[in-house]
């Protein structure tokens, strides 16, 4: 007695069925995957160069080379595009005095930030490289006149052996969802 196989006309069609619906669907989402993750540098997705500060000990990627100025210690580094302020600034003190005023110091470079009637949306402690630090977002008063939308300033503090270091973003709020936001804040290294 011969054994055959006979072909189930349910699962067959279940299984044609399937293949017409998941293979699509698997293919869309490989296709969106693709599409949306740009996984190369800051640098290559927007033309941005990077910037290195020998006295400074940092590198940080910029959509242009920044005007540099010293005020007493702190020395400014700020780079503009269209939508964006870039802004770095770094200030040394005595190891005794950093030490002793961290928590003060951090408060301090991000209040300074805060214009009048400003809010404070994002204030947590975060460390980088096991340096002590804080991000923030501070969203404008859009009481000025002529403002059709308040800026947004969305950054970092960190004190790194003997200096502060401020590095935010400026941006209208439509621009808040931007890429370049993180790509920016995430670009900063310091240099051993």
């Amino acid at each position: 007695m011969e054994n055959k196989k006979t072909l189930d006309p349910a699962k067959f069609f279940f299984k044609i069925i399937i293949s017409i619906i998941v293979l699509p669907i698997i293919i869309l989402i490989i296709y969106f995957l693709v599409t949306t993750i740009d996984l190369r540098s800051a640098e290559k997705r927007f033309g941005w160069e990077p910037y290195i500060s020998e006295n400074g000990n940092f590198t940080i990627l910029m959509p242009e080379l920044p005007s540099e100025k010293k005020s007493g210690n702190t020395h400014i580094f700020i780079s503009r595009d269209k939508h964006f302020t870039y802004f770095l600034s770094y200030e040394k003190y005595s190891e005794e005095y950093i030490n002793y005023y961290t928590d003060y110091l951090l408060n301090e470079f991000q209040n300074n930030l805060i214009s009048e009637g400003g809010t404070i949306v994002i204030n947590e402690d975060i460390a980088f490289d096991g340096h002590l630090g804080r991000k923030f977002r501070i969203r404008e008063s859009d009481g000025r006149q002529g403002e059709v939308h308040p800026n947004l300033i969305e950054g970092r503090v960190y004190k790194i052996y003997n200096r502060i270091y401020l590095i935010y973003i400026k941006y209208p709020l439509p621009w808040a969802l931007s890429d370049e936001i993180e790509a920016y804040l995430n670009s900063f290294e310091i240099l051993d």
